[in-house]
Parts: C-alpha cells; structure tokens; sequence
C-alpha cells in the first residue's frame, strides 16, 4: 500500500515473491492494492503487466501519471484488527506450523451484525476462513508452507483492502 503512495504507478511492476507468495496470490495482492490505493485502469493495467511488456518489447515505458492522491475507503479500525489478525495467524504457517491463536481472534471478529457498515467485508473474509476449515487438511504440502496459506492471506488482504470489490466465493 505505501510503495503505491509513494512511487508512480508508471515505474512499479507486478511480481510474485516467490517462496512467500504463489504468482497468484502475489497478483490477487497486487491487484487488491492498487484498487485500494487509488489507482486508475490504465494505471492497474501498467503494473499489471503492461508496462513489463513494453519493456520487455523494448519500447519506452508508459507515464501512466502520478501517485493516487489517497486511499478509497481506508479500512476502519475493525477491519485492521481482522487483517494485523490474520497476518499474525499466517506467520507460523511460514514455517510449517499451524497458524497462532490470532485465527480463533479472526474468527471472532468476523462476528458483527449485519448492520455494521463493513458487514459485507468482513462476511467475505469469513468466507474464506469457512473456505480454509473446510479444506486445509486435505491440500497437498507443495512448499514448506502449511497448507491453506494462501486462503488466510487472501482474507487478511481482502480485510485491508474495503473498497476493492468483494470475491464471490460461490
């Protein structure tokens, strides 16, 4: 969130962080960010991967403008606690251990009547923690990462990352 604050959309390229993050999951990241951060199509469109082909083709890189001037709809004080949350579960599973006792804090968090303004947000993220309980013990270890990884992060991600439209899961 703070390089696409910081540094024209026109110079920050997409890429996975391999072994953190599957190319997927570091582009689903990336995406989300950007929304959140402000940016235009065309400027999503550049980091995308736009501008890594001009380059590639070797043709001048694109001014696709300056830095957004703020973030749309910054996550509320709920939806930080449900995301720092959630990173915090992720990182053991970083080394191969079950998440921490920050996915059963998440679970509780996500909580919330209906009626609270970031109900729809956090029934996504919700979502994916369903999507995680009903999975995790029968996906393959493919990396030194516990399995269902990547479905916490997106939750975290789609808790930091309100006014990016929500998956739909279904």
């Amino acid at each position: 969130m703070a390089l696409f604050q910081l540094a024209p959309p026109g110079r920050i390229l997409n890429a996975s962080d391999l072994p953190y993050a599957s190319p997927l999951s570091g582009a689903l990241n990336t995406l989300r960010c950007a929304v959140q951060a402000g940016l235009n199509g065309d400027q999503v469109a550049a980091v995308m991967g736009g501008q890594c082909q001009r380059l590639l083709d070797r043709q001048e890189p694109l001014d696709v403008g300056d830095t957004p001037p703020a973030q749309s709809r910054p996550p509320g004080p709920l939806l930080e606690i449900l995301s720092s949350a959630l990173l915090a579960a992720v990182e053991p599973m970083q080394r191969g251990d079950p998440p921490s006792v920050m996915l059963s804090v998440a679970r509780h968090a996500c909580k919330v009547p209906d009626d609270v303004p970031e109900a729809p947000v956090v029934a996504s993220v919700a979502r994916l923690l369903d999507l995680y309980d009903e999975h995790h013990e029968t996906l393959p270890q493919t990396n030194q990462f516990t399995p269902g990884r990547d479905l916490l992060t997106a939750a975290a991600i789609v808790a930091r990352t309100p006014a990016v439209p929500l998956p739909q899961p279904d």
